[in-house]
């Protein structure tokens, strides 16, 4: 990967961490495929707008989301 591909896809990585901490849900509208499902811990599966509107209603609130 060429390194301004990388920084790209850093950058957009730190845009959609950013929008989870603060619940942005405009951002995380542009940044969520549609198509995307989530799988929680208890292995159920939501969609990008129950994932959105977990964020709306507040359900969702991180203290800190970390890279690896």
């Amino acid at each position: 990967m060429d390194s301004e591909l990388r920084d790209r896809v850093i950058e957009t990585e730190e845009r959609l961490r950013q929008a989870m901490l603060h619940s942005d849900v405009h951002v995380l509208d542009e940044l969520i495929s549609p198509e995307l499902l989530f799988t929680d811990h208890f292995g159920h599966l939501a969609s990008k707008e129950d994932d959105l509107a977990a964020h709306r209603s507040g359900v969702y609130h991180w203290k800190s989301i970390e890279q690896s």
